[in-house]
């Protein structure tokens, strides 16, 4: 929070992401309710999720178009100008409900996306070059908060413009464009700001060779920061993902023969859910505590083993009280880990490869989180013991992976002693 209110820079491109965020949130549940209500068909919301998710697959591409982008700031106001306008076209679009409208509209939608991806890469170089390497965790932590309040808070008044105004689909794009064009103003005038290294454009490679400097890349980052092996935190921090995505998914099942503290089943999830959104909060909201002073080894270890006991606590049926704890512990770290990585990203990737290094990074993380969505639903339909038994095994796997990295660690700074 110090930083947001003593660094200019950073307190226009936090107002500028808040912008983004909210009405990225906005908007997409917005889409989704536009194709169920005007469409009334399963294969119009399937279209809208598909839509939602497929500018994950060329996040990568977008992350090497921004690292060549010379003139970031003036692509940053580019890209959200025409954000702007594609969303008021779309104003006038949703008017309309014949299946032509709402292809075009699918296509503008995965345009706006690939742009924010854009604008996310161009944001990187600029952050590293006017924040001190010891903010970065600060900064990073409070993009998290930003991400987590715009997501409840923009789907909430998504959701009451909708009821307040019968349905006008309009009214929502024609917000997201003020709030795209507010955004666009913000860094317009503040242009002189938004500084950057010089970027030196590289000779012509291919994408395969594009992606090898990028792997290692991160290989640097991680083997020299976090663990003596890529593979290894990697694994670690994938399969992390895969419990925390499926936590959701395995409550919505396990709710309904059990009762968290006597709560009905809706009353149940709505208070899992209200657990991990403020524990997560809090954690972004605490950058320079004890544990977001570990080192990401040591950040993994906690994770693992809270994910763990939440596993272990409801395969052997403890009291609610102990899985909430485990719950809510493992949350408030992973408020902590992303900003971590982001962090070390930033402060050791040079400009030429920062935006595709953390869109691979990004990507991979987002991929992997349907696995244990579809693993753990699955075996939730067998058996909710079944279900808990594998939760706390991947989550001891995930510790050992852990350990193993931060052993290695200390390893290695032993032999460069």
């Amino acid at each position: 929070m110090n930083l947001l209110l003593k660094n200019k820079l950073y307190n226009v491109l936090a107002v500028s992401r808040l912008l983004n965020s909210l009405g990225a949130h906005i908007y997409n549940l917005v889409f989704v309710i536009y194709a169920a209500t005007q469409f009334r068909s399963t294969w119009a919301i399937s279209v809208a999720n598909i839509i939602m998710v497929l500018p994950t697959i060329f996040s990568f591409y977008m992350g090497i178009q921004a690292d060549k982008t010379k003139k970031k700031a003036n692509a940053l106001f580019s890209a959200a100008l025409v954000q702007t306008v594609l969303f008021f076209v779309m104003s006038f679009l949703l008017q309309s409900t014949t299946i032509g409208v709402f292809a075009l509209v699918c296509v503008m939608n995965v345009i706006t996306d690939l742009l924010s991806d854009y604008s996310s890469g161009l944001r990187l170089p600029i952050m590293q070059k006017n924040l001190k390497e010891d903010e970065l965790m600060e900064a990073y932590s409070f993009f998290q908060f930003i991400s987590c309040v715009s997501g409840i808070g923009g789907q909430a008044l998504g959701l009451w413009l909708l009821s307040l105004s019968g349905n006008n689909f309009s009214i929502v794009a024609m917000l997201n464009a003020c709030f795209f064009f507010i955004s666009g103003i913000l860094l317009y005038t503040h242009k002189k700001h938004l500084t950057h290294d010089e970027i030196e454009i590289a000779s012509s490679q291919s994408i395969k060779q594009q992606l090898s400097d990028v792997i290692d890349g991160i290989k640097v980052v991680f083997e020299t920061n976090a663990s003596g092996n890529l593979l290894t935190t990697l694994s670690c921090i994938l399969l992390m993902n895969a419990l925390g995505g499926a936590l959701g998914s395995i409550y919505t099942i396990y709710f309904l023969d059990k009762s968290l503290f006597g709560m009905t089943y809706g009353q149940s999830l709505l208070t899992i859910n209200a657990i991990l959104i403020v524990s997560m909060i809090v954690g972004s909201l605490t950058p320079n505590d004890y544990f977001a002073k570990l080192s990401l080894t040591k950040m993994m270890i906690c994770n693992a083993m809270a994910l763990t006991g939440v596993g272990v606590s409801h395969l052997l049926g403890l009291s609610e009280f102990v899985g909430v704890v485990f719950l809510a512990f493992s949350a408030y770290i992973g408020g902590k880990v992303n900003p971590k990585i982001d962090s070390l990203l930033l402060a050791n990737t040079s400009p030429e490869l920062l935006a595709r290094t953390d869109t691979l990074l990004t990507m991979l993380f987002t991929l992997f989180l349907p696995v244990g969505t579809i693993l753990f639903s699955t075996l939730a339909t067998i058996h909710i013991h079944l279900t808990w038994g594998m939760f706390a095994f991947i989550g001891l796997l995930a510790t050992i992976l852990a350990v193993q990295s931060q052993l290695a660690t200390e390893k290695s700074k032993l032999v460069s002693v």
